[in-house]
């Protein structure tokens, strides 16, 4: 008296495989899951690419703020082999920096102080071009409704 499963044809289950599953998205719009993307650290949430492999804010942070130091400055307090997930990744600094290096996270893209001071001054200086560029269209704009006015009451006047 044992239950079996009915069988299913190969060529439905390659079907079935190959059709991307497809989910409700924002707006009503639909969304492919591969779009998700998984921190490979801890597998939380990840908004993109940091220091070169994908990985959410809180293991961006921790990458930056430990990097420089090496996984041989800590000391894991287990067996060396943490299982690194979102509820226990605060547990093992060791562990969590060994799997930051190990999916790929390069400490050479982390930007020192100047590097940093770098970048801000250029967002500034392209923030303030930007500036300068609506600036003057807006004045252009000005510029170009005085003068179709202009050509407006020249024409009553013919």
């Amino acid at each position: 008296a044992f239950k079996t499963e009915p069988s299913v044809p190969d060529d439905v289950v390659g079907a079935a495989a190959a059709a991307p599953a497809v989910q409700p998205g924002k707006a009503g719009g639909q969304r492919h899951p591969r779009d998700d993307k998984i921190c490979g650290v801890c597998g939380d949430k990840a908004l993109g690419f940091n220091f070169d492999a994908v990985s959410c804010e809180s293991c961006k942070a921790f990458f930056r703020r430990n990097a420089v130091k090496g996984v041989e400055a800590f000391k894991c307090p287990y067996s060396g082999a943490c299982s690194i997930d979102v509820s226990n990744r605060r547990f093992c600094k060791r562990c969590r920096l060994a799997k930051c290096f190990d999916i790929g996270m390069k400490r050479e893209y982390i930007l020192t102080e100047e590097e940093k001071l770098e970048k801000r001054k250029k967002i500034d200086q392209n923030k303030a071009s930007i500036w300068d560029f609506m600036t003057h269209i807006r004045d252009f704009g000005a510029q170009f409704r005085d003068f179709m006015t202009q050509i407006r009451d020249f024409r009553a006047q013919i």
